[in-house]
């Protein structure tokens, strides 16, 4: 109904950033509002919200009707593109082959980090909007001095989905119908819930019941992945620690964990209890989206109750999620590609605004698809060179056609790399020789000079990019080394 604030710390000045999801936290602090109070049945705030049989999860974006998941962090794509439209892979379980092709197109896979994705593969970012706040002092009856803050907010008119997970069998169905009707309706939640923020209505959609157990072949890896943050302890010292065990991650004996196969990313922050209007002690946690790769070596089938009850601590609040060998970690087994793919909603989606086609945006859109393709353009005519005559700089050393390179970023059009690379003493009364012809290294670029130069002579007259040809070119020699 309105923009809400979930920030990522609890501090009280400078800059707020949003979470891109609502902790489970939240959810849990609206129900005991409503019933915390109630002295007279401890019996049943003991079993709602500090036995560990009631569990409220994160709620995260809605596309469809269908909820959203955090971009793995076993996922990678190739630096300067986006995770949709390019190639995924699965870095960890390349082959040599694949990834040495990767290298000779001169592409560098760069971790995803942000990010939600529905099972379908539809790719989205939450929206958010920036507001930039002052305290007030009420004797002065004005802004207060240096108390400048800024509040980063969820925006209103977004659909989100989280789950309450119940045991059953230890909970009455009387409670069950209790947290339904307190924690529906209209509700506040996150910071400034007296100001303009926070206001949002909650709706029951559906009971599910969940699996019990799957079957482990031997030998099998399984991905355990991090639906939300997970938090662990260290059994001997009770010190928080990143290294779970595989018991602490609901896994069988005879489970390990393969952490050079592994994607791990971790945070820090101090939960505010409303009750106590203060901080909690700090909490180290694992990220949602980390990836555990797990091996186990004996088949069985095996019950996932541990997991679907939560791993690690503070699950009461949303921690400790794991989804076992999710659909969306599969891959291609020779080449490491994702099988699924992403792609952005369509521009009419409540969750992207669609640009007003002007005439300057029409122009941009062109811009970006004609850079698109002369990139692709460059990239064969790349592959065309060196397949035609990459024998002839067989003497060309790495350093040399890093130079090149180096010559290639740094100019300011083709004429000044030409210039650069190719220029005589004699040519336009210049008094500097070109790269390609000074010093003991001209004896190297002898057999393919002419060649190099005649091909960029073309290329230029063709309106190809030359700079980023050169610059594409000499990063795949570099590699070679003058082993073509």
């Amino acid at each position: 109904m309105t923009d809400i604030v979930i920030s990522a710390q609890t501090a009280t000045e400078g800059e707020h950033r949003s979470l891109n999801f609502i902790p489970g936290s939240n959810f849990l602090g609206i129900l005991a509002s409503e019933l915390y109070n109630n002295t007279e049945n401890e019996t049943q705030n003991y079993d709602i919200f500090h036995s560990g049989k009631v569990r409220f999860g994160d709620a995260h974006i809605l596309y469809n009707n269908q909820r959203s998941f955090q971009v793995p962090f076993s996922w990678f794509y190739p630096k300067g593109g986006k995770l949709t439209g390019d190639e995924i892979f699965m870095s960890d379980f390349m082959k040599s082959e694949s990834r040495t092709h990767l290298i000779d197109k001169g592409i560098v896979l760069k971790q995803a980090r942000d990010g939600y994705f529905t099972s379908e593969g539809i790719f989205l970012s939450p929206k958010k909007i920036y507001t930039q706040k002052s305290g007030y002092d009420s004797e002065q009856r004005r802004s207060r001095e240096n108390a400048m803050f800024g509040y980063e907010a969820l925006t209103e008119g977004s659909d989100w989905q989280f789950a309450v997970d119940i045991d059953n069998v230890d909970i009455s169905n009387d409670i069950i119908n209790l947290i339904k009707k307190n924690l529906t309706g209209e509700k506040l939640l996150g910071r400034s819930k007296t100001a303009e923020f926070g206001r949002v209505v909650i709706k029951f959609i559906d009971s599910v019941d969940v699996k019990s157990s799957i079957i482990i072949p031997k030998h099998q890896f399984l991905f355990l992945y991090a639906e939300s943050r997970l938090v662990f302890r260290d059994k001997e010292t009770g010190q928080p620690t990143y290294t779970p065990a595989p018991e602490d991650l609901g896994m069988p004996l005879g489970a390990n964990i393969l952490w050079e196969r592994s994607q791990i990313r971790t945070g820090m922050y101090a939960p505010w209890n409303g009750k106590r209007n203060s901080r909690d002690e700090d909490r180290v946690f694992i990220e949602k989206g980390s990836v555990f790769t797990v091996e186990v070596t004996d088949a069985q089938e095996y019950s996932t109750e541990g997991i679907v009850k939560g791993v690690g601590y503070y699950r009461t609040e949303g921690f400790g999620k794991l989804l076992v060998d999710p659909d969306f970690l599969d891959f291609d087994q020779e080449t490491g590609k994702l099988i699924l793919s992403l792609k952005y909603p369509p521009p009419d989606d409540k969750n992207e605004v669609a640009a007003p086609e002007t005439i300057l945006i029409k122009w941009i859109k062109q811009q970006e698809l004609k850079q698109h393709s002369d990139k692709d353009g460059v990239l064969r005519e790349v592959d065309n060179f060196i397949h035609d005559y990459g024998d002839k700089f067989s003497n060309v050393t790495k350093s040399q056609w890093g130079s090149v390179r180096s010559r290639a970023t740094q100019a300011k059009d083709a004429d000044v790399l030409m210039k650069n690379l190719f220029a005589r003493p004699d040519q336009d009364k210049q008094t500097t020789e070109g790269d390609l012809y000074h010093g003991v290294s001209e004896n190297q670029w002898t057999e393919g000079r002419d060649i190099f130069e005649e091909r960029i002579k073309t290329l230029m007259q063709q309106k190809v990019n030359v700079l980023l040809f050169v610059e594409k070119l000499a990063a795949r020699m570099q590699k070679k080394g003058g082993d073509q």
